[in-house]
């Protein structure tokens, strides 16, 4: 699967969602990008195949492109996601 299905996907599961974080997961040695979507909710999680920590980025930035083409703001830290949780965000922004 490409990125941009892998975000068309996210947009279609989750149609009213705003606002999400893009963690970068360890997995068996290579990395996942998983999309958060709330405090108890991961969108989906899509498997790189790279173990180059600096590749996973690049694909991380790849995919933040992709969302906010579908109008997906995605949180630059997770220290920001956080106190957005916190604060009481929702998938409605």
């Amino acid at each position: 699967m490409e990125l941009s299905e892998f975000a068309e996907q996210i947009h279609a599961d989750y149609p009213e969602t705003e606002k999400v974080y893009i963690a970068i997961m360890p997995n068996d040695g290579q990395y996942d990008l998983e999309v958060e979507i709330d405090a108890g909710t991961i969108g989906g999680s899509y498997r790189t195949d790279e173990n180059n920590l600096t590749e996973v980025r690049k694909l991380a930035n790849e995919l933040d492109s992709e969302l906010s083409l579908r109008r997906i703001s995605v949180y630059p830290a997770r220290e920001v996601w956080e106190q957005y949780l916190e604060d009481g965000g929702s998938r409605h922004g």
